[in-house]
């Protein structure tokens, strides 16, 4: 997913109840991914 978004073949990512800078191995490809995103949705839980 996130290299379709580096890529560009993908515009918008919708992320859930994490941080892909943290649970994902190659942090740097996820930012430069998030990055090209022309939109991002970041939802997290709360109570």
């Amino acid at each position: 997913m996130f290299e379709a978004l580096e890529t560009g073949k993908m515009k918008a990512i919708w992320i859930i109840c994490t941080n892909p800078l943290v649970s994902l191995p190659d942090s740097r490809k996820v930012e430069k991914a998030l990055q090209n995103a022309k939109f991002v949705v970041v939802q997290d839980i709360s109570y």
